[in-house]
């Protein structure tokens, strides 16, 4: 099966203590499944801005007691102390999920749930927040006191959205939030990954021998000793136009905030960070091949604003936020992160998988096993550098957190405003 690659960053910017009941100890946690609760997102990795947290010397740090972690599917913020009202947290906490989703399958509908819930510990039984940093160890009676549940309508799209969790009652606060994603690759997997939350009665499918037969053989399992050209590069051209696609998302989002939330001196110590290649891929017989340059961001080259979770030309887009998702959880609080619009179905790889004009060419012969192997070399190719841009793009988001997620409120707020008043 050939799966679509998808990594989806959630970023915990800050936490405001409200109107508090309780002081004691507090940490976020997210988790992230399909709709239907088989697939489960595979937390990767954790990002925070190593300068933000540096205690002075000979000082208990109240903000990080614990630091952000991964256990299981499940990943945690810091752990921080809340000991007055209106009190300001900053996280910088980002956590990297992927997922898998069949590339036959349709991708521009395809929706996943974010589960936000907040977690709480009482000092009471230590004497309090003061006695907190010689007995932190014995603090381990951790309960969860909120939860709040996104559904994301079109992950596979390139989402960039500002989000809120919010708990009531007497864990009164905020945390401010934003999350991306953005499809990176495209890889071949023999049988099918089963999650751990699938039945493991469910019956099993034919393992595929290779690449090549899952391309080009019949219901038999039958590969021709040749194939057209033409078909090769159908297929070859849907795929490789979704990556090319996404690289330019996350080209415009980097540019849009390395331009908009770095200071002078930020863009002074990061120059390496800001230099990012144009992408390299093999052009048709009829155009030469474009060579690969290094540019910064801060040349006079326009970045477009982007559009409201714009994605994967799949079909008409139509802003609009909904608040009917359903989920069995009475507690949990719902809303609905992305777009809900009429996407064309995404096609089986005998088909091209998107709209674009462009039509790439493999150049290769009639043999179906070089034909398997070109392609996977190029996709390979490509994904690597919408990866390398990728990794750059979360590099820079912890660099400047809060103007990141400043930018992404106002676009938030002038969204709704929008939709609720019908203004073009």
């Amino acid at each position: 099966m050939y799966n679509a690659i998808i990594s989806v960053l959630v970023h915990f910017e800050s936490y405001r203590n409200i109107d508090l009941l309780h002081q004691g100890l507090y940490y976020l946690s997210a988790t992230l499944t399909s709709e239907n609760k088989i697939d489960v997102g595979l937390p990767m990795d954790v990002y925070n801005d190593p300068h933000q947290h540096k205690p002075k010397k000979g000082k208990f740090n109240y903000h990080n007691v614990f630091p952000a972690r991964l256990e299981d599917f499940v990943f945690n913020t810091r752990t921080f102390t809340i000991r007055y009202c209106e009190e300001d947290i900053k996280l910088c906490d980002l956590c990297e999920f992927r997922i898998e989703i069949p590339a036959d399958r349709d991708l521009g509908n395809a929706n996943y749930v974010l589960r936000l819930q907040l977690h709480f510990a009482d000092l009471n039984h230590i004497g309090g927040a003061d006695e907190l940093p010689e007995r932190v160890k014995e603090v381990t009676n951790f309960k969860l006191v909120a939860t709040q549940r996104y559904i994301i309508r079109g992950i596979a799209n390139g989402i960039t959205q500002y989000i809120q969790f919010q708990s009531n009652g007497h864990y009164f606060g905020v945390c401010n939030a934003t999350i991306h994603s953005a499809l990176i690759d495209f890889r071949f997997r023999p049988t099918r990954i089963k999650s751990p939350l699938e039945v493991k009665s469910m019956p099993s499918k034919k393992r595929l021998v290779s690449f090549c037969e899952y391309l080009f053989a019949n219901n038999k399992g039958q590969i021709p000793e040749e194939v057209y050209p033409e078909v090769v590069n159908k297929m070859y051209t849907g795929y490789a136009s979704a990556l090319v696609n996404s690289f330019a998302l996350i080209k415009n989002s980097f540019l849009e905030i390395a331009n908009k939330c770095l200071t002078e001196q930020q863009r002074l110590n990061n120059p390496s960070l800001l230099r990012y290649q144009e992408l390299i891929i093999q052009e048709d017989e009829d155009v030469s091949v474009r060579k690969g340059s290094f540019k910064s961001s801060f040349t006079s080259e326009e970045v477009k604003q982007p559009k409201w979770n714009v994605g994967l030309p799949l079909g008409e887009r139509k802003a609009e936020i909904d608040h009917d998702f359903e989920d069995t959880d009475e507690n949990a609080t719902k809303h609905s992160i992305g777009l809900a619009f009429r996407p064309n179905k995404m096609p089986s790889s005998d088909k091209v998988l998107s709209t674009f004009h462009k039509t790439y060419s493999l150049k290769s012969s009639k043999d179906p096993y070089e034909c398997a192997s070109k392609f996977t070399l190029e996709i390979t190719n490509i994904s690597g550098q919408v990866i390398e841009l990728w990794q750059r793009y979360i590099s820079l988001i912890t660099l400047t957190s809060r103007l990141v997620k400043e930018m992404f409120y106002l676009r938030y707020i002038n969204q709704v405003i929008t939709n609720k008043y019908n203004l073009c």
